[in-house]
């Protein structure tokens, strides 16, 4: 038995040494799709089988050729078409013994491609940014045409919070004012022949941020102003913050906090002349918004104003009035004008035009007087000539008698004190002369006149009663104060009657 198995081997070690390689089969031109793979068996194609070695000869440069064992592989590249060739050798392991092929033709035809995610496992990642902020993304990163074509993109569907802007292969995400959270977004990707590739679904995350607050008004608008000595002056700010956060004030003098001054408003105090700088900052605890004003407190401007309780038009700057009050008693000075019941300083502007209308006006005026002047004086010398000769031709009447002269003087004698002293504050009126029969020389009698009351004065009076009325004072009290003012008896009484109550 070991005999035959030896001599077996032997026959067919023979066989080996004295076999031949033969190209039975040519294998054809192969034809094939594009992005596709060819397999063939090469044992098909050769003889002896099973021992034979196969290498690939003048390998291409646009396709993968791999043989494992007897197969062979053909791989074009992606996106490739064309033709190439190549060789295959085969040969006896076990003898100098071979066989090459001639060329073999590969043709691999285009299959129109449509446009697709370069990186399908991938895709478009998600998104994030900040609220109120925008993200533009090159499209181009993240599609590709396997036939080099142009692509047009647009969204696969609208999104309700975010403004999707196509400039070419870019895309901007414009989210809405304030907006924050996250969209879903599906892309699509066209070529001129409408062959569509879709993106996977992404996220776009809008983060919240915090955002400064907004002073969105102050007062006083001003933001240069001059206060007198001692005149208290209210600043305010009114803000708001989108993220609504509480929001904390704090108010500064020069740079300065001021302790306790956390309100959206402060009350200063302008004792001490000189320019001071108030602001006031406002914070979410993150970011602050700041307001500031000039403050020039005047010394001189101070120094006109009375603090004492009065009437407006006694010429005495008192206590509650100024210059939108009282304009008639607390007048600006000169290069100020009044603002909010306040002086406020004006720039100097252009008054000739002015200051001519003016000049004019006076010239008209004083030309009028010099007129009524002269033609006054005439007409008086006129009358007193024809007076005085009436005068000389009349003859002497009889003289005065005691009696007469008494009751002449008796009505001077007892008038009133009272009376005599505001008639003493008029200046003197025009006298009627009365004549009375027996007297000689005629006797010039200066009958009573009393002060008229002006409308102005009972104006005044009653807007003080009433005023002080209000304030719960009495009317012993009021007549009493209005007295020791200076002002007489009958036009407080006057005041009193015409006052309701």
């Amino acid at each position: 038995m070991k005999k035959l198995i030896y001599l077996l081997t032997i026959i067919l070690s023979l066989n080996l040494v004295l076999a031949v390689v033969t190209y039975t089969k040519t294998i054809g031109s192969i034809t094939m799709d594009e992005d596709s793979e060819e397999s063939i068996n090469l044992d098909n194609y050769f003889e002896p089988k099973v021992v034979l070695e196969y290498e690939i000869v003048s390998e291409p440069t646009d396709a993968t050729l791999m043989i494992d064992g007897a197969t062979l592989t053909i791989s074009p590249d992606i996106d490739w078409y064309g033709e190439f060739t190549f060789k295959i050798n085969a040969s006896l392991s076990t003898a100098d013994e071979s066989v090459l092929t001639g060329d073999i033709k590969v043709t691999v035809t285009n299959i129109e491609d449509s446009p697709e995610l370069i990186d399908e496992d991938e895709g478009i990642p998600d998104q994030s940014f900040n609220m109120n902020q925008n993200l533009t993304l090159d499209l181009l990163d993240y599609f590709k045409h396997g036939d080099d074509k142009d692509m047009t993109f647009f969204l696969e569907a609208n999104l309700t919070n975010i403004d999707a802007i196509f400039d070419e292969a870019e895309v901007t995400f414009v989210p809405d004012p304030d907006w924050s959270g996250n969209e879903s977004v599906v892309i699509i990707a066209a070529d001129e022949d409408e062959n569509e590739g879709k993106s996977n679904t992404f996220t776009l995350e809008v983060k919240a941020t915090n955002t400064p607050p907004t002073i969105t008004s102050f007062s006083p608008e001003l933001t240069q102003l001059t206060l007198s000595l001692g005149s208290p002056q209210e600043f305010s700010i009114i803000a708001s913050d989108k993220n609504n956060d509480i929001l904390e004030y704090q108010w500064y003098l020069d740079g300065f906090p001021i302790l306790g001054q956390n309100l959206s408003s402060y009350t200063y105090q302008a004792t001490d002349p000189g320019q001071y700088l108030i602001s006031v900052a406002v914070s979410d605890g993150i970011y602050s918004k700041k307001q500031e004003w000039t403050v020039a407190v005047d010394q001189e401007l101070g120094e006109e104003i009375i603090k004492e309780e009065g009437v407006c038009g006694n010429g005495v700057v008192e206590e509650g009035e100024n210059c939108g009050t009282c304009p008639d008693d607390a007048t600006c000075k000169e290069g100020y004008a009044c603002l909010d019941n306040k002086c406020i300083f004006q720039e100097k502007k252009s008054n000739l035009s002015f200051i001519l209308i003016l000049i004019g006006v006076v010239i008209f005026i004083v030309l009028i007087f010099v007129f009524i002047y002269i033609k006054r004086k005439k007409a008086r010398y006129g009358f007193e000539e024809k007076d005085v000769k009436e005068k000389l031709e009349k003859p002497a009447e009889t003289p005065v008698g005691e009696a007469q002269k008494f009751k002449i003087g008796r009505n001077i004698l007892n008038e009133n004190p009272e009376e005599k002293k505001e008639y003493a504050k008029i200046s003197p009126q025009p006298t009627t002369q009365l004549e009375t029969p027996g007297l000689y020389p005629r006797q010039t009698v200066t009958p009573e006149v009393k002060e008229p009351i002006k409308t102005v004065d009972l104006v005044m009076l009653k807007n003080y009663i009433k005023d002080n009325i209000n304030k719960g004072f009495s009317e012993e009290k009021i007549r009493q104060r209005l007295s020791e003012k200076g002002w007489s008896k009958e036009k407080i009484d006057k005041a009193f009657a015409e006052y309701k109550y």
